[in-house]
């Protein structure tokens, strides 16, 4: 189990993707896939194909977390928690 922080650009962000980052009862999350990633923006689609832009601190952030939301999809991670305080949301992921 590893935790990951994701510094958001405000506290309205980080709970936006704790939301959408928190784990079902079968283990699923509400993510899909990640649409786009422009410049500190993620925009993520959801499995009711809604899609959900979160604004990270910088383009680092963006693309560390796009890459972990790949990871999670692919199967390689599995979300066990997600949290937030302030403008950082943490995800904590099995592999």
């Amino acid at each position: 189990m590893t935790s990951e922080k994701f510094e958001c650009e405000d506290q309205y962000e980080a709970a936006k993707l704790s939301g959408l980052a928190t784990a079902q009862h079968d283990n699923s999350t509400y993510i899909q896939g990640v649409s786009a990633i422009i410049d500190n923006e993620v925009v993520i689609l959801a499995k009711d194909k809604s899609s959900h832009s979160i604004l990270l601190k910088d383009d680092k952030t963006a693309l560390r977390l796009g890459n972990l939301l790949e990871e999670i999809n692919r199967g390689k991670k599995i979300i066990s928690d997600s949290s937030f305080k302030a403008n950082l949301a943490e995800i904590i992921v099995d592999y």
